[in-house]
This record gives structure tokens, C-alpha cells and sequence, in this order.
């Protein structure tokens, strides 16, 4: 224990306090005097003692009042307490001492050794309740430690069986569907479903790999072994891997990575990092949507020697996404209210959001121009690296600031800046999304009395920004999007 356990002595007489502290100094203690009762509770309130030895005889408030009261008090009710007193030695008051709660009693004058003996006995009591505690207290933490690692397990499970099973069933169809045609199909189609199988066995091959690679990291196994690399390859052959999964959600994966791009790296690390950002941007990519992988190189100099280095992209049309497909087409054709939209995007998706929803809606659907009036019947999408603001004069105008929330476009600035211009005929709505972007945002425009809705947590792909917003605010609804479309329509009449 880092703090001396601490004794709490009280008498209203300071030569007794005086000789009761030098006495008990012999120990390894921490001395606390009061000299009365009421100081004595002040005292036990503020601080964790392992006894007290109180005087009975005292003005005011004596002795036994003293210890029933801190008997009463749940913090101090197990105190043990010794009572010393030169005028109640008799029998009586003896039994009296020990019904108020003491534990022993000693009459004055004492002898100094029979009490610090006695003192010993408590203190000894007081280290093996400490720690006593202390080990509950570090068999909790295991415990909880084990639960968590039990849950996470459970979990990493879940997720290696659902990765293992979208690689397995296109691997089981072209089997199947070569069983079946092996012959009457042409040597062309055979050999083209020998490489999808070959590509099938591969990637789940990878995946084995993968949770082989993490037991290593796990066991600090782990061995870097950095060489020079063709990206354009390693990337290539990763969406030649994933093709089959990509094909089987409606997904285009491309690479875009340039020709001749070196990178110094480990090979086995790269692959599995770039492998596994594809996996993910295809698991959260609805049906039409795209992934795309991208490489540029930054010229971040160290001192030495110098060296650039290379930024992987992995971009897709996925959390969002899947809630704007349900949502933006429900809108009538001669819906009044003009639409903005903020998509937090990688800067080189270009207008394929407003492309892609133009096909899909009633409404017009456009990239907001700089200065262009905002007019109804029209869905408006920030361009992609632009803060999108509307201006008093109900214009957009494009900013390339710093990014808010580490996003550009930011719903905050969008939110901030219309709210100036519409008041409260100003309608905020948060979507998913995976950091806070639009809270601080909803907030003022349900200061300035518009209306703020945000889509349930619970049936939100990534719910954090929903949750954030309902933080920040008291929202006017929480819907579905399902509830949210009908209401949205139903206020546009």
C-alpha cells in the first residue's frame, strides 16, 4: 500500500492528544486529532481511517453520541473504535461503551504497550481487508477482461465464418454449375470456370492467411521484411481475387493504380492491407455501386535520407449509399422543396452520385454549382473535396477550407450556413455515418425553431452520426427511412 493507514484520535484535552500521538508514532500510522466530537465526523467523512481511539468525557458531544452517529453513517458504521476514559472505568459504563459500538475499552491511566498491541491487532485487521479488496478488485478486472475477450472472440468468429461463406458460395456454384456441363460445355467455358474456382480457392486461401497473420501479430511473431514492389500488380491481382464477390453484389471493382508504381514494403503486409480494404468497401457497397483503387505519391520529405511515400485508396459508394437509394427516389416529381445533399466521398468519385440518382429519381438530380440558385424540384449534391454553403440570397457557394470533422464537404457547414438563410423553415436530416459531422449543425437549427430529424440508430449501417446528433439535441424524430420518406413527402403537400 502506497498511503499509511491512519489512526483517528479525539479528546478535548491537547496534552492527551499530544501523548497519544507520540505513543502511537511507534507504528507505521498516519495520526489524525480532533478535539471534539463534531470535528471528529468532519474528519471521518473525509477520510478512510483504520480505527479510532476516542476520549468518552467531552463537552458538547461525548464519546458514545460520537461513535453512535458514525455508526449510523454507512461509510464509517465498521470503525473499529477504542474507548479510553480516567472517569468511566466501572462495569456500567464499560457495557454501555461496547453497546454504543466499540470494540474494546481501556480506562486511564493505560498502559502503553497493552494498547499498542491492541492497535497492532486492528491494523493487522485493517492490511488484510485492503487487501482483501484489492484482490476482488483484480479478480474483476480479470473477469471483466476474460468476458471482453470472450465477446470479442465470439465475435471475430462471427466475422471469419460470414468472410469465409461469401468466397465459398460462388466457389460451390461454378463447381456445381461444372459438374453439371462438364460435357456439353465448350473448353473455353471450362477453362474460364477452372480459373473462378482457382480464384474462389485462392482468396479463401487469403483469408486462412489472414487469421494466421493475426495469431502471429497476436503472439508478437510477426516478422517485417520490406522490398521493392510493383503496386499496380499486387492491386490487380487482388481484384482479380475479389471479382467473384464484386460480380455477385452487382459492385464494379477497378484498379486505377498507374503503371510503373514502386513502393518499398512488406509484400505479405501490403497485399493483406489492400485485400482487406477491398473486402470491407465491397461488404458496405450496395448493388451499383463501385470500389475503386487508387495510388498517388506524396512528397512527404524525411530528414534522412529523403523519401516519398504512397497513398492507397480504397473508395467506394457504400455507408450512405444503401440509405439514399431507399430514400431520394420516394420524392415525387412535383415535390416543392429543393434537396441538398452532403456525401462524405473520396475527392476523385467525380459527379457519379448525381448521375447515378438521376437514373434512380423523379427529381432532377445535380452537382451544386458556385452561384447557382437553389430551386424546388431539384436534389443538389455537394461536389465531392467542396464545403457546399448556401448564401443569404438562397445561392450555393463552394469553399475548399479546411476540412470540418475530417470531412469536405462537412454537414456542419452546410447546416450553418443554411440555417442563416431559411430559419426556421430550415428542414436538417442525419443519415449514417461514422464520426459526428451534422450534429453541431442539427443543433442550431433546432435552436432556430426548423425541424430536425434524424434516421434511427438502430437501423442505420454505421449509427454514430445519428447518435451524435441526438446528443448534441432533442431531435423533432427519430424514423426509419421508410417513416422518414412518408413524412417528407407528406410535409412537401
Amino acid at each position: 500500500m502506497t498511503q499509511k493507514p491512519k489512526i483517528l484520535i479525539v479528546d478535548d484535552k491537547p496534552q492527551n492528544l499530544f501523548a497519544l500521538e507520540k505513543l502511537l508514532k511507534k507504528l507505521e500510522v498516519e495520526v489524525i486529532q480532533a478535539t471534539s466530537g463534531f470535528d471528529a465526523l468532519g474528519l471521518a467523512l473525509e477520510h478512510d481511517f483504520c480505527m479510532g481511539i476516542i476520549d468518552i468525557q467531552m463537552p458538547e458531544m461525548d464519546g458514545y453520541e460520537l461513535v453512535e452517529l458514525l455508526r449510523s453513517n454507512e461509510g464509517t458504521t465498521t470503525l473499529p473504535i477504542i474507548f479510553v476514559s480516567a472517569i468511566f472505568s466501572d462495569e456500567y459504563h464499560h457495557r454501555k461503551g461496547y453497546d454504543a459500538g466499540a470494540v474494546d475499552f481501556l480506562s486511564k491511566p493505560f498502559n502503553p504497550d497493552i494498547l499498542l498491541s491492541k492497535v497492532r491487532i486492528f491494523l493487522d485487521l485493517y492490511n488484510q481487508r485492503i487487501n482483501l479488496q484489492e484482490l476482488v478488485q483484480q479478480l474483476n478486472e480479470a473477469n471483466n477482461q476474460l468476458t471482453k475477450l470472450n465477446a470479442d472472440k465470439d465475435k471475430f468468429f462471427s466475422i471469419v465464418a460470414h468472410d469465409l461463406k461469401g468466397p465459398f458460395l460462388p466457389l460451390l456454384g461454378i463447381a456445381e454449375l461444372l459438374s453439371k456441363t462438364s460435357i456439353t460445355a465448350t473448353p473455353k467455358d471450362v477453362q474460364e470456370m477452372s480459373q473462378k474456382i482457382f480464384y474462389s480457392a485462392k482468396n479463401i486461401f487469403n483469408l486462412l492467411e489472414n487469421l494466421l497473420q493475426w495469431s502471429r501479430l497476436q503472439r508478437g511473431r510477426l516478422e517485417y521484411s520490406p522490398l521493392k514492389l510493383d503496386l499496380k500488380q499486387i492491386a490487380a491481382q487482388n481484384v482479380r481475387l475479389l471479382a467473384a464477390n464484386a460480380a455477385d453484389k452487382g459492385v464494379i471493382l477497378q484498379s486505377k493504380v498507374s503503371e510503373g508504381m514502386a513502393v518499398y514494403a512488406d509484400e505479405h503486409m501490403l497485399d493483406t492491407v489492400i485485400r482487406n480494404l477491398i473486402a470491407n468497401a465491397l461488404k458496405f457497397t450496395p448493388k451499383g455501386g463501385q470500389v475503386i483503387i487508387r495510388a498517388k505519391v506524396e512528397e512527404k520529405i524525411s530528414p534522412t535520407p529523403p523519401l516519398n511515400f504512397v497513398e492507397v485508396s480504397v473508395s467506394d459508394t457504400g455507408v450512405g449509399m444503401a440509405a439514399l437509394t431507399k430514400l431520394l427516389p420516394v420524392f415525387p416529381k412535383e415535390y416543392p422543396l429543393p434537396i441538398i445533399v452532403v456525401q462524405h466521398l473520396h475527392p476523385s468519385q467525380g459527379d457519379f452520385m448525381p448521375k447515378y440518382f438521376d437514373k434512380k429519381c423523379a427529381l432532377t438530380v445535380k452537382e451544386a454549382d458556385e452561384k447557382e440558385p437553389i430551386k424546388p424540384g431539384y436534389i443538389y449534391f455537394a461536389p465531392p473535396n467542396y464545403h457546399l454553403l448556401v448564401e443569404d440570397d438562397e445561392t450555393f457557394s463552394l469553399s475548399a477550407d479546411a476540412k470540418v470533422n475530417f470531412s469536405r464537404p462537412s454537414v456542419d457547414v452546410l447546416f450553418e450556413s443554411a440555417v442563416d438563410a431559411y430559419k426556421s423553415g430550415l428542414i436538417g436530416i442525419v443519415l449514417t455515418g461514422a464520426n459526428d459531422d451534422g450534429a453541431n449543425g442539427l443543433r442550431l437549427i433546432k435552436k432556430q425553431g426548423g425541424l430536425t430529424i434524424v434516421q434511427d440508430p438502430e437501423t442505420a449501417e454505421v449509427p454514430l452520426m445519428p447518435q451524435s446528433a441526438m446528443k448534441a439535441t432533442k431531435v423533432d424524430y427519430v424514423l426509419s427511412l421508410e417513416e422518414m420518406g412518408n413524412l417528407l413527402v407528406e410535409l412537401g403537400k
